[in-house]
């Protein structure tokens, strides 16, 4: 190989890693494209967003309450912006985290006043159903990772529920079936999304993988962490280069084709190299990207970038104007109504049972397992009742001996019409007992690993059927404490008195 040979191999060599120092130098300084790219539960909260937390709005503004579609939308927004944070920063501690969910709790907190100014008109059960979907919407994002997020949302959709079924029977108008359509797909939509994303609660990034602090976090806008309609704003000056490090000097001029042996050319090519060299020193290459290996040590084929697309991709046929979410298909039992000895079996209905007074006597029990969306009425007095692993199913019955007891259930609802002594609750997530005059003195209710209890029961004996009952939640956190050499236990100040 000739000198000139080498030469020109050097200038190659030369241009070559020239060109790679801008490259890293451009990507250190800059933040890159990787600031700008969306994480995929970032898109997919904007395509829940733009459908249907829009359609409810507009539903909201369609039936006459403006206020209601305001509450909607910012929530939401806000809530698009603390996604957004999550994805680009790492978690804070608990007080920050309250700052920052602040334009939620806000709405939370509007929705309750709403609630309240909203007895007695056209659209108080419009408000008591948002108001109770609104609670469990949002608090899901500044929660650990239990309850899981879907849970939350599920007893929150089962708390509107109630009312929603209320606003139904109330309003036959197309806009109102068309309202209570859109805040039902919002909710699930909700709770799909969170399942799918953010399974253990709100994703925060890694400080140890580069997330940076929430105080630095650059808020892209009020639409759910999209950028403001104007754009984003013109980059500035490029930041200066560090102490001791200049900008890379000029390429050399291309090596002539002569046979001469270029002394000049080649002292200028080879001080041109050595610079180089001496930039690259100390880790000045560290800002260049690594290619993650899986766990068998074999490089990942596809770029991450392509991976984020095809994920954002199928967020938005997930989430988007066409998503449909397909469930397994449930076993479906035979349901059974038969007595045996003197036990009665209710098992696996999902409509309505009726036990006629003729049919049931004191020396009597009533079993009921497995129901969902089953209302049992029973008529007469019986010894004992059981609600045994149960879901959305009402109970009504006229009198006891032994009392009711539930256990492995939610989402219930017992009704007392005339003497119950003893009300047992246990493993049960989410129950309303509604009392009778005759029994509200008398009855003993007892709770165990519980949660989501409400009783409700008249204001006075002389309250006629048509006042509004008294609801109250029944304590389920309690606080501990040794007191002269004893264990005490008081209800939680987040109960009142």
């Amino acid at each position: 190989m000739s000198n000139q040979d080498i030469l020109d191999a050097l200038a190659k060599i030369s241009t070559r890693l020239s060109n790679l120092e801008i490259a890293v130098g451009g990507k250190t300084s800059g933040g890159g494209d990787d600031e700008d790219e969306k994480a995929p539960q970032v898109e997919a909260f904007e395509a829940f967003n733009g459908d249907k937390v829009k359609a409810f709005a507009d539903a909201c503004t369609a039936i006459g309450i403006p206020t209601m579609a305001k509450q909607v939308t910012d929530g939401f927004n806000n809530m698009g912006t603390l996604i957004d944070m999550g994805s680009k920063c790492f978690k804070p501690d608990q007080g920050d985290l309250m700052k920052y969910a602040g334009g939620m709790v806000d709405q939370v907190k509007g929705s309750g006043g709403e609630k309240n100014k909203s007895r007695g008109t056209d659209f108080q059960n419009h408000w008591f159903a948002w108001a109770d979907a609104c609670s469990g919407s949002f608090s899901w994002t500044v929660m650990g990772a239990m309850p899981v997020p879907k849970t939350i949302q599920d007893s929150a959709i089962d708390g509107a529920m109630f009312y929603i079924n209320k606003v139904r029977k109330g309003n036959a108008d197309e806009k109102t079936k068309t309202w209570v359509k859109a805040l039902l797909q919002m909710l699930n939509g909700l709770r799909d999304y969170a399942k799918e994303y953010h399974k253990t609660g709100l994703t925060w990034g890694v400080k140890a993988l580069g997330a940076k602090p929430c105080s630095e976090y650059k808020t892209s806008g009020p639409d759910g962490g999209r950028p403001p309609k104007g754009g984003p704003p013109p980059p500035g000056p490029p930041p200066p280069l560090p102490a001791g490090r200049g900008p890379p000097p000029p390429l050399p001029p291309p090596a002539k084709n002569t046979n001469s042996s270029g002394g000049g050319d080649k002292d200028a090519l080879f001080a041109q190299i050595k610079a180089v060299q001496e930039r690259q020193k100390g880790g000045k290459t560290s800002g260049l990207r690594h290619v993650k290996k899986d766990a068998s040590g074999k490089k990942f084929a596809e770029d991450d970038a392509v991976k984020k697309k095809k994920a954002a991709a199928a967020a938005k046929r997930r989430f988007g104007t066409k998503s449909s979410t397909k469930k397994k298909a449930a076993v479906v039992k035979a349901p059974v109504k038969k007595l045996q000895m003197k036990k009665w079996r209710i098992e696996h209905q999902t409509s309505m049972v009726e036990l006629k007074e003729d049919e049931v006597n004191v020396k009597q029990t009533v079993y009921i397992f497995g129901c969902t969306g089953a209302t049992v009425v029973i008529n007469g007095k019986v010894n004992m009742i059981t609600l045994d692993n149960c879901k959305k199913t009402n109970v009504v019955f006229d009198s006891t001996l032994g009392g009711i007891e539930t256990v492995n259930c939610k989402s219930c609802k017992i009704q007392v019409r005339k003497n119950c002594n003893t009300i047992a609750i246990d493993k049960t997530d989410g129950i309303t007992v509604y009392l009778s005059k005759d029994c509200m003195d008398n009855v003993v209710i007892t709770a165990a690993k519980s949660s989501e209890m409400n009783v409700a029961y008249p204001k006075s004996k002389d309250a006629s059927d048509d006042d509004d009952l008294i609801e109250r939640p029944i304590p389920e956190q309690y606080v501990h404490k040794v007191v002269k050499g004893e264990l005490t236990a008081e209800v939680s100040d987040l109960y009142g008195h």
